[in-house]
């Protein structure tokens, strides 16, 4: 089974001790890999886009890689490695956490990505998300701020804006 993997670089594509990431449909294979639970000797990046966010390069200049792999994963508990993998998708972080998002993980929280919802619309967000509703209260917009992990708010959690309250939504 494939997986796909995000992970950032440099601008001139390059990550970790000088490594070279190739472009989009192109094969790598980690040079020095190793299946021993710990980090290096292999290729990082965070299975379905969710691990530690702290581990990407936030900058402008970053190039936002989207790459999958058919091999077993190593669990770094925080991020993934694998020995081969193949480019899907350059891009920025709106580019490439949309790409991956649209593809491989529409109902999961994604490292960096976002969301917006219309009318009715029913959102959730990871650890360290804001949740917002720009709500119409008859005279002017107001929003309504919830941060998960505070006021009771959970990770990977379906809320909506209902009467006037932020509701968890029942699936």
């Amino acid at each position: 089974m494939r997986r796909y993997y995000l992970r950032t670089c440099h601008a001139d594509m390059t990550s970790y001790n000088g490594f070279q990431w190739p472009g989009v449909g192109e094969t790598v294979t980690a040079p020095d890999w190793s299946p021993v639970a710990e980090c290096g000797q292999g290729l990082h990046g965070l299975l379905d886009g969710v691990g530690d966010g702290g581990l990407l390069n936030w900058s402008p200049e970053a190039k936002w890689i989207v790459f999958s792999s058919a091999n077993k994963p190593v669990d770094l508990i925080v991020k993934h490695k694998v020995k081969t993998a193949r480019v899907e998708f350059v891009g920025n972080r709106k580019t490439a956490t949309d790409w991956l998002m649209a593809h491989v993980a529409a109902d999961k929280p994604v490292v960096g990505g976002y969301k917006t919802g219309g009318y009715r619309s029913t959102l959730t967000g990871g650890d360290g998300s804001t949740l917002c509703w720009r709500v119409w209260d008859g005279a002017r917009y107001r929003l309504h701020v919830r941060y998960v992990a505070e006021d009771g708010i959970k990770s990977s959690t379906p809320y909506r804006f209902v009467d006037g309250k932020i509701a968890e939504v029942k699936l």
